[in-house]
């Protein structure tokens, strides 16, 4: 009897797996950054940028003669307004270049007199001096001169007290006068040298002023008499 065998059991067919999906390659267009529309706003910005720049040289160009001609004519004016102080204040000047120096100088007799008109002249200058109106960059001048005059003052109060003393104080407040007369004239000096710098900046001429006591006119040298000749 013949043996049958056993069936295999018939399972269900396997599937193929399925194949990868295929990879799709995109094709992107390198676009500079100039076109991108960041890029234009960058370059507008940049171009209205260096317009700005450009309008600021040509006008900080075109200004600065302006400005230099603006310049000269306000310290030449100012220089001629110092130059009116120089003139009210040379006679006082002239009277204490000359001042005495001791109490037995003949200039002592008349010295009261005499301190009390260079006062009055040396204050007929500084009203002067406090109106002019020096432009920005000599402001310093201004000070100087005005304290040169408070100085000049001070020193015909001295002579006038000097005149009114006697022995060794006389003689004291006849230094002391002379003194401040010379720091007033050191300050004058300072003065017209600060004036001649801001000048020379603007490429102006020094002022040639000089201070009240150096104005004074140089008293005329004696003629020497003439030998007669010979026949």
């Amino acid at each position: 009897m013949a043996i049958k065998g056993k069936k295999k059991s018939q399972g269900k067919p396997r599937r193929r797996p399925a194949a990868a999906p295929r990879v799709q390659y995109s094709h992107h267009e390198h676009i500079s950054w100039y076109q991108t529309s960041g890029g234009r706003v960058g370059i507008a910005v940049g171009l209205v940028l260096l317009i700005g720049i450009i309008a600021a040289v040509v006008i900080a160009l075109t200004s600065e003669p302006e400005a230099d001609v603006a310049a000269q004519s306000e310290l030449d004016a100012y220089t001629s307004q110092t130059q009116a102080v120089l003139v009210a204040a040379t006679e006082a000047g002239t009277g204490l270049s000359g001042a005495p120096t001791a109490t037995d100088d003949d200039a002592f007799r008349t010295l009261r007199k005499d301190a009390r008109a260079w006062e009055e002249g040396l204050q007929s200058a500084q009203l002067t001096a406090a109106q002019a109106r020096p432009p920005e960059g000599a402001s310093g001048v201004s000070e100087l001169i005005l304290g040169s005059l408070d100085l000049y003052l001070e020193s015909t109060r001295l002579y006038q007290l000097a005149a009114d003393a006697e022995g060794d104080l006389a003689a004291s407040l006849l230094e002391r006068a002379a003194a401040q007369r010379d720091l007033a004239t050191s300050l004058w000096t300072n003065a017209v040298a600060l004036l001649d710098e801001a000048r020379a900046e603007v490429d102006l001429p020094a002022s040639s002023l000089i201070s009240p006591v150096a104005a004074a006119p140089a008293e005329d040298e004696a003629t020497p008499e003439a030998t007669p000749s010979e026949e």
